[in-house]
């Protein structure tokens, strides 16, 4: 690494981090931290779970990596789903007057 000095990469990993979280002290890097350290955590206690059910290392490392992925694309398309419903109900009031 010619040229490059310790200084200038930790101003460039710092300069990551800030671009992923957020600046730092922000409420943006508080919430995305509070985010990733609950989702985990919460992969973390599935692959608990399986590993002290199965006995088996590697299907609680799949079941854990599973939460960390999937649970995150579940939620989206059911953010989704919930807002065109939302949609719908409130297109539903507004063509009858709620029934009122």
């Amino acid at each position: 690494m010619a040229g490059l000095s310790l200084s200038t990469g930790a101003t460039e990993i710092d300069r990551a981090i800030a671009r992923v979280l957020g600046p730092q002290g922000s409420a943006q890097r508080k919430a995305r931290l509070n985010l990733l350290t609950r989702r985990l955590a919460s992969a973390l206690g599935v692959a608990g779970i399986v590993f002290a059910l199965s006995g088996q290392g590697g299907i609680a490392a799949l079941a854990g990596l599973a939460d960390l992925t999937l649970r995150p694309i579940a939620r989206t398309f059911h953010d989704a789903l919930w807002r065109k419903i939302q949609e719908r109900r409130e297109a539903a009031l507004s063509l009858d007057g709620g029934g009122i």
